[in-house]
């Protein structure tokens, strides 16, 4: 991951960037969620 700090993008919005990375982790995991609880049920009905 050290090639990623190299990018001027990285060096100037550093904040903005681990907000939009958490979001992505936390929209994922209730995609994951959604997909567990839902889906699967509805396949062994």
């Amino acid at each position: 991951m050290g090639w990623l700090e190299r990018f001027q993008g990285m060096t100037h919005y550093p904040h903005a960037l681990e907000i939009t990375g958490g979001v992505i982790l936390i929209l994922t995991g209730l995609y994951m969620l959604n997909a567990y609880y839902f889906v699967i049920p509805s396949l062994a009905a």
